[in-house]
């Protein structure tokens, strides 16, 4: 199976309160871009207030190990479990960041910055 066959939705994945978002990162324990979005993702949190990130490792988890193909792979989704945007592969430098930044509220918008 590939990445597009892959439904986030069945994993049952606690969502954001409203006007948060969630990122959900699969990972793998041998992938080395894997280990620098994760520290990646927490500063965009940091930053924000306003992102839960979920890291799950497909070497570990065989259900999704079964249907995703490449890692790293990252899912934003909002509130109501809208997908915002998904990566296959470590997203450009700024990408991430502006999805992020994008899909929040004004009022979060205003007192996020990012360098």
């Amino acid at each position: 199976m590939s990445e597009q066959e892959l439904d986030y939705r069945e994993l049952r994945i606690e969502l954001p309160e409203n006007g948060r978002l969630l990122a959900v990162l699969f990972s793998n324990s041998q992938c080395s871009s894997c280990e620098s979005l994760l520290p990646r993702l927490e500063r965009i949190a940091l930053q924000c207030r306003a992102l839960d990130i979920v890291e799950i490792d497909v070497s570990s988890n065989a259900v999704v190990g079964v249907t995703l193909d490449h890692t790293p792979a990252v899912y934003v989704v909002d509130s109501a479990g809208d997908l915002i945007r998904r990566w296959i592969g470590e997203p450009l430098a700024g990408t991430l960041e502006r999805t992020v930044l994008n899909a929040l509220r004004p009022e979060k918008l205003r007192s996020a910055r990012f360098s």
